[in-house]
């Protein structure tokens, strides 16, 4: 059995805005964490929930992927962090 090694390996740059989970998360996450966090929910929301949900949202924008890929070759210090457009 042959192992590659890390530089023979092609990544695939993945698309999650063109599947229909980061559509339909995108289009009703307010609404979603809204619900899960009112009194009447039950037991809430964990907040490691929230946040890996809007993690999942933000792989999804090309300005993100290029700020981890100018990272990860040294192009961009580790410490930038992007500035949000809101």
């Amino acid at each position: 059995m042959r192992v590659a090694s890390e530089s023979n390996v092609r990544r695939r740059c993945r698309e999650p805005e063109r599947g229909v989970l980061h559509r339909v998360l995108l289009a009703h996450i307010e609404t979603f964490v809204e619900r899960a966090l009112s009194p009447d929910a039950g037991h809430g929301l964990p907040r490691f929930v929230e946040r890996e949900l809007r993690r999942y949202l933000e792989c999804g924008l090309l300005a993100r992927r290029v700020t981890r890929y100018l990272e990860r070759q040294g192009r961009l210090p580790r410490a930038h962090a992007p500035v949000d457009a809101d």
